[in-house]
Order: structure tokens, then sequence, then C-alpha cells
């Protein structure tokens, strides 16, 4: 099961999986489909992305990836973010 974590302001979405490791999701629809992008906690490495995402997307979600890759893993460990 992907557990949500967040929605960028752009309406991209963020969701996890796993616990031991966790497998991070980015996805925003597109006309064929989905822009979507994987990184993997904690051997930091991108698994895959498909679509249209470009350099500077992919580089921001690095950013993001770094900054919240604890919190993440806090999340998946409990069940995932729970809306308030």
């Amino acid at each position: 099961m992907m557990y949500p974590h967040m929605t960028l302001e752009d309406g991209i979405k963020a969701t996890h999986l796993g616990i031991d490791t966790v497998l991070v999701h980015f996805e925003r629809p597109n006309a064929e489909g989905f822009d979507s992008a994987r990184r993997r906690i904690p051997a930091y490495e991108w698994t895959g992305w498909e679509g249209t995402l470009s350099d500077g997307k992919l580089r921001r979600f690095e950013e993001y990836f770094r900054s919240s890759a604890y919190l993440i893993c806090q999340y998946a460990a409990s069940g995932g973010a729970r809306a308030a």
C-alpha cells in the first residue's frame, strides 16, 4: 500500500511504501497518464522515472527528498501520515 505524505504546490503528490526500505513515489497526471519518479531510502537512489519530468524538477525532488527523508521514514514506521 502506498501511504500519502504530502501534495506539493504544483499538485505533485509524494507517497511512500515500506519500513526497512522506503520507496518514495512522486507523481502528477498528464495527458498520457502520469509523470512519476521513485526514490529509495536508505540507499538514496532513484529507482526510475517516466513522463516529462525536467532535470530541474528532479533536482527539486532531490532537495525535498533530502530534507524530508527522516520524517518519511517515521511516517512509514507508524503506518503513514494521517490527515488532521
